[in-house]
């Protein structure tokens, strides 16, 4: 995802807060501050209710209505000739590196626009489902490597342990500092991380992208929340010694647990260091 469309991702993100069934056409539902710093500027979007659904209003400082999109496109331009692909905190890191200092990295490349996958068709039994997930997996897989087999060959003349996302168009390397300039430089490339660990944030933007700052700057922290997991297939997996959870047979199941449904379970329910003996 390169910081355009994560910037955009994260306007379009703003009702992640669901409205309230009260809202009433010219209600602001939610809103974001968009920060611009190559720009020197601070935009306001809010998501506002409509007779037609939610729409996306941004205004300047100055109250009046601006061009989110156009803002973003600028705002790229300007960073991309004043640090080519370089995110901005990894540019800081280099300018106290010599050339042949090693530095990791995580490279995201520049992927042309490409058509949609298909989707199930409505009643499709889960067997279906499968089948049609795996072949886009595939396909998905190919895509990727069509833009990182050529970067993998070059990096790993530096990297051994250089290797790519199957995806995404990302790549992982440690390289000499002296590269990751002339990577920077190249068309082909979208951004440059640094110190991003496989599995770990793709981009200085994940949270907001997905909402996960909302609620904590809402001062909401999940106590009290009681929160209930359907899943098909099984249930979870109550002897793990991490999670407190209480289990409901009610209603179909075949009364055996699934990993994904432990799983599940575990992310919202772990609690680190109660164990049972």
């Amino acid at each position: 995802m390169d910081r355009r469309t994560s910037i955009l991702a994260v306007v379009a993100g703003l009702a992640a807060l669901a409205p309230a069934a009260s809202a009433s056409p010219g209600d602001v539902v939610n809103k974001a501050e968009a920060d611009f710093p190559t720009l020197a500027t601070t935009t306001t979007v809010e998501k506002v209710e409509s007779k037609k659904g939610l729409v996306l209003r941004a205004t300047g400082s100055d109250g009046r209505p601006v061009d989110i999109e156009a803002l973003v496109g600028e705002d790229r331009a300007k960073q991309r000739d004043a640090l080519g692909a370089l995110e901005p905190s990894l540019a800081r890191h280099l300018d106290s590196l010599g050339d042949d200092d090693r530095v990791p990295v995580a490279i995201w490349l520049v992927e042309p626009e490409r058509t949609l996958g298909e989707r199930p068709e409505e009643g499709a039994r889960s067997e279906e489902v499968d089948k049609l997930a795996q072949l886009q997996t595939e396909r998905r897989a190919a895509e990727v490597a069509e833009l990182t087999t050529p970067f993998l060959e070059r990096l790993r003349r530096f990297d051994d342990e250089a290797s790519a996302s199957t995806s995404s168009p990302l790549v992982w390397a440690t390289v000499p500092a002296g590269l990751v300039r002339e990577l920077a430089k190249d068309e082909r490339v979208d951004t440059v991380y640094g110190d991003l660990g496989r599995g770990g944030p793709e981009t200085n933007l994940s949270r907001e992208v997905v909402g996960a700052n909302l609620a904590p700057a809402s001062t909401l922290d999940g106590s009290g929340v009681q929160v209930g997991i359907v899943e098909w297939g099984g249930l979870a997996d109550t002897t793990n010694p991490f999670m407190r959870i209480e289990r409901s047979d009610a209603g179909p199941s075949c009364g055996t647990s699934t990993a994904h449904a432990t799983g599940v379970a575990g992310i919202i329910g772990a609690r680190a260091g109660v164990s049972r003996v």
